[in-house]
């Protein structure tokens, strides 16, 4: 196993650190710029500045990305080949040499009498000393540079190496002479020495401030090749995770806290059975998004955000997904809470089996009916894991958890201190439900229907269904009108329109001509499709023809006979889509008969905007029949869960008119009647 600790800028630098980079590195390539954010030199200078400021961290360490090393035996004691982490080490190497370098020759004492280039001499050996190396493996050139790189006045570009180190130096430079000048140097060069021993201090002591590094030293396999790993972080740009460092270090424990014996060897190998459980249970996609509706890199970091969430629970905002700019954040935390909490309180048995405690409760939330519903609804309104533990942690009984849950829904909801009060108190909450809108709460009514839909599967009481929260989550939700608001469809929505009507009464639509240029062949292959379906029911179709002029010209009653109306309102659309007739003579003919099939005899109401009228249903469902009738949505949406889409069993219920007690017209929804048995559900 590799080793992970953390070290300073200060044990570099004191360490005597001998740094080779192997010769498949490119050069060093950091940018610089007179703009902060188009110079990474100056970023950095202008992190550590806030950081020395308190502005950014609160006094706490800085830490920085890992160094990748493997020992190079063959170059001495404390030597070691830098794998990953060249491109910082390089400016920091820039960086402290700048600023020692300006003040290290005020060391030699005053009263020794010595030449100018023995002076020099001397301050270069306590420069070099005061520091670690680099060298290269095959660029002797480019390390003689930087060990003189010092004296550079200007930038050298008589190499590219040379280029952007010069470039580097002379930024941090006048960076130093513009911005900040002796005073700043000297804090810098404070902050730089600081080392590791120096921040451990007693209890309620203030801790230094330090630039701290994460030290990952591959192991003799590893570090067979190495080059497979830099591979891996640089060109397929994949850091180091929390996952790898956590795992590193915690078996890293287990060799150095444990002596070897068979109990030693048995606890490790327990370890390790349990972290491939762990990975497992989190590739597992129902077990994942059960616990989390965010997404992670590498999820096993879930499980320690949730430890540390659990110790500190107001401390830090964990277990919302990955931190896309510090890929190592979780571990930072985590190598500060093990040291105070594990270090000499148990160690690393103590740590194994808290964190197998912490597993093992996901776990029973997840394999419980009632509680998998509860705790995931929570989760996908966006309240933490360490939220919910916290509250359930003395709760023994199922019962007495199931109603805490539920509060905290409605607390969730509604923003009550107390979401219980609201439990068994159908006044208070039709108050509630009554005030949400679509036009003014659009995101509480999404909340509220999600909710409604996991109270649908809890009211079944049939342990043998479950809400699919991997596949609500993977999905992006619209609010539906059920009974389409749009009284009017603009004109260049109508041919979409005619052609949901089309499918729905003959199962495929006529293809329209598309909106920009056709090929010859795809005219023709258009046009055979349409005379196809035009041939096989114009027979039928074109009796109606006559109706259907005489409805347009006013000269015969509408026929009320569902299936008479059906024959007009194919007759009309053909009509308009063979030519016969514009689309503007014919559209509020076709309009008025499909409304009229639709309400069979029926007075509509007006449609509202508030949870009468309002179902949940997945964008692409949705987007694809968009302002249809309710009998073309109705036989859309069940259609396509047929064939496997995800439903949810609120909406299905709506369109299978499940709520409403007037089952006569199967195919119109009205927002008053329909509506108000649908709201009291």
């Amino acid at each position: 196993m590799p080793e992970v600790k953390m070290v300073t800028t200060g044990d570099l630098f004191a360490g005597k650190y001998k740094f080779i980079l192997p010769a498949y590195q490119r050069g060093y390539r950091w940018r610089t710029s007179e703009k902060v954010e188009d110079s990474q030199v100056l970023q950095l200078l202008e992190d550590i500045k806030d950081y020395l400021e308190g502005v950014a961290y609160n006094n706490l360490f800085y830490c920085m990305q890992p160094i990748v090393v493997v020992r190079a035996e063959n170059y001495g004691d404390n030597a070691y080949y830098l794998v990953d982490g060249q491109q910082r080490l390089t400016t920091f190497f820039l960086l402290y040499r700048y600023i020692k370098y300006e003040r290290i020759d005020y060391c030699v004492a005053k009263d020794k009498a010595i030449s100018a280039d023995e002076k020099e001499k001397e301050t270069l050996k306590r420069l070099n000393d005061s520091m670690f190396s680099l060298a290269y493996e095959n660029r002797q050139d480019v390390e003689k540079f930087l060990n003189t790189i010092q004296d550079i006045q200007e930038t050298d570009a008589s190499t590219i190496d040379n280029y952007f180190l010069s470039s580097a130096y002379i930024s941090i430079k006048e960076w130093f002479k513009k911005e900040n000048g002796p005073y700043g140097a000297n804090q810098f060069e404070d902050l730089l020495k600081i080392t590791l021993d120096q921040t451990k201090v007693a209890s309620g002591k203030n801790i230094p401030s330090s630039l701290q590094f994460i030290w990952y030293e591959l192991d003799k396999t590893e570090g067979n090749d190495p080059e497979k790993l830099f591979q891996r972080i640089n060109k397929g740009k994949l850091p180091l995770t929390s996952a790898e460092l956590i795992k590193a270090f915690l078996f890293g424990e287990f060799d150095r806290a444990q002596p070897q014996c068979d109990s030693a060897d048995r606890a490790k190998k327990r370890f390790e059975k349990e972290w491939v459980e762990y990975e497992n249970a989190m590739q597992d996609e129902s077990f994942w998004y059960f616990i989390s509706k965010d997404e992670y890199d590498t999820r096993i970091e879930y499980l320690f955000e949730l430890a540390l969430g659990m110790s500190a629970p107001n401390e830090h905002a964990l277990c919302r997904g990955q931190n896309g700019d510090n890929p190592q954040h979780t571990f930072y935390l985590f190598k500060k809470h093990y040291d105070e909490t594990y270090k000499n309180k148990g160690g690393i048995e103590q740590a194994r089996k808290d964190f197998f405690e912490h597993y093992q409760k996901l776990r029973k939330y997840y394999s419980d009916w009632e509680l998998y519903h509860l705790v995931g609804c929570l989760i996908h309104l966006g309240v933490r894991m360490v939220d919910i533990c916290g509250k359930l942690q003395d709760k023994k009984l199922i019962g007495e958890a199931s109603k805490v849950l539920r509060g905290m829904i409605l607390e969730k909801l509604f923003h009550e201190k107390n979401g219980n009060a609201t439990v068994g108190n159908s006044d208070a909450l039709i108050d509630k439900l009554d005030e949400v809108s679509y036009d003014k709460t659009p995101e509480l009514m999404k909340n509220v229907l999600f909710v409604f839909n996991i109270a649908t599967i809890l009211g079944t009481k049939q342990r043998d269904v479950f809400f699919a929260f991997d596949q609500y989550c993977k999905s992006s939700w619209d609010l539906e009108h059920i009974c389409s608001q749009n009284q009017e469809i603009y004109e260049n929505k109508q041919d979409q329109w005619m052609n949901s009507i089309l499918d729905y009464f003959l199962g495929t639509a006529f293809v329209p001509p598309p909106k920009g240029t056709e090929s010859s062949e795809e005219a023709d292959q258009r046009n055979m499709i349409n005379n196809s379906l035009y041939e096989k029911n114009k027979s039928w179709i074109l009796k109606s023809e006559k109706t259907f002029r005489d409805i347009l010209e006013n000269r015969c009653e509408i026929p009320t006979a569902r299936e008479d109306l059906k024959n007009c309102i194919l007759c009309g659309i053909v009509l308009v889509k063979d030519g016969s007739l514009t689309k503007g003579k014919a559209w509020n003919t076709i309009f008025d008969l499909v409304n009229r099939y639709e309400r069979n005899g029926a007075n509509p109401s007006e449609p509202e905007d508030s949870l009468n009228n309002i179902t949940l249903l997945d964008a692409g469902t949705n987007r694809a029949y968009k302002d249809a009738p309710f009998f073309v949505k109705r036989k859309y949406v069940l259609s396509v869960e047929g064939n496997g889409r995800f439903i949810l069993p609120g909406t299905r219920n709506v369109f299978l008119k499940a709520y409403s007690n007037a089952l006569d017209n199967m195919l119109f929804w009205d927002p008053k009647t329909d509506g108000e048995t649908y709201f009291d559900k």
